[in-house]
């Protein structure tokens, strides 16, 4: 082997590290590298401490999955294998800390809330409701539904669903999506709930909304979207209506899309993590049209067609960094 670490690009981090000794496990001159950035400092080797820690306990969380890791599939390989499933946006910014934070957040956010209907991972489901309005449901959904010949209610307790809904003006469909209330008589639209951020797109007819933080109800017509912000309120915009709720076609449509909300709507679709390994990663803009029934292929093409990598710390576990 070659003795030399000069043409490859060194890691900086006990994130980059682990992945590239997991790599690279018979490199001399890499081993010798590492061992130098390990002594270089006492925050070095705290930070790998914690590193290799808690991949230690990351690999007991999926035992049967265990062992070294491996390259991104290739575009003909099949997807990683399923674990077990996790509700949440799997993204996580900044490396030193990736590890960690994922291992609190799986710990602490385990399963998905329960209602009437939900759908696991890669999974969606379509309901039928006795006036024919129609809910399909994304992966990792669920919802309840409060149908009755004077009610037409559906809470939307996590996930993404799209509803069609058959008119009928004295009894209004309403959806409720944490403090978010969306009321149609008869229309065609998408609402999104997920880590507390909410959001409404409407491909047919007209929505009403109220929410905290809209002043009076929010009147939206085909083509128009209601989000949330980090930042507090709601900011309005357009997207095509014959791409609203893509994902029915397994596809995911990014106009300049931010690398965290691509990676969000990617994950329910990834038995596994997609970590964002370095925060400055996570507003990279994204356009293109991606398969979502293969999440792995799709983030491996987004990669090398907009400037970042993506390399596999085990099947279930993605991590995004810059080249």
């Amino acid at each position: 082997m070659n003795d030399t670490v000069k043409d490859i690009e060194e890691p900086n981090t006990a994130t980059d590290w682990l992945i590239a000794l997991r790599e690279r496990p018979d490199d001399p001159a890499l081993h010798r590298a590492f061992d130098a950035w390990r002594a270089a400092s006492p925050e070095n080797e705290i930070a790998w401490q914690e590193a290799e820690h808690t991949a230690s306990l990351l690999a007991a969380l999926a035992p049967a999955q265990s062992g070294p890791a491996v390259p991104l599939p290739d575009l003909d390989c099949a997807p990683p294998p399923v674990k077990p499933r996790r509700t949440g946006r799997r993204l996580l910014a900044g490396a030193g800390l990736a590890f960690a934070a994922l291992l609190t957040w799986a710990a602490a956010d385990r399963f998905m809330p329960t209602g009437t209907h939900q759908t696991r991972t890669a999974a969606t489901q379509e309901i039928t409701l006795d006036d024919r309005s129609v809910i399909t449901l994304a992966p990792d959904t669920a919802i309840t539904v409060d149908y009755s010949e004077t009610r037409r209610q559906v809470i939307l307790h996590a996930g993404q669903a799209y509803f069609d809904v058959a008119s009928n003006p004295s009894r209004p469909f309403v959806v409720q999506a944490q403090d978010l209330t969306v009321t149609v008589l008869g229309t065609a639209f998408e609402v999104e709930a997920r880590d507390g951020q909410r959001a409404v797109t409407v491909s047919e007819g007209i929505v009403s909304v109220l929410a905290d933080g809209i002043d009076s109800t929010e009147t939206l017509r085909a083509g128009d979207r209601l989000a949330s912000m980090d930042t507090g309120g709601w900011a309005r915009s357009g997207q095509r209506p014959d791409t609203v709720a893509a994902w029915r076609d397994n596809l995911l449509v990014a106009n300049g899309a931010r690398l965290d909300q691509v990676v969000a709507d990617l994950s329910p679709y990834f038995g596994g993590y997609i970590v964002i390994a370095e925060g400055d990663l996570s507003g990279e803009k994204v356009t293109g049209v991606f398969d979502l029934r293969h999440p792995d292929k799709a983030l491996a093409v987004m990669a090398r067609s907009h400037g970042f990598q993506v390399r596999a710390l085990s099947p279930w576990l993605l991590v995004v960094s810059r080249k």
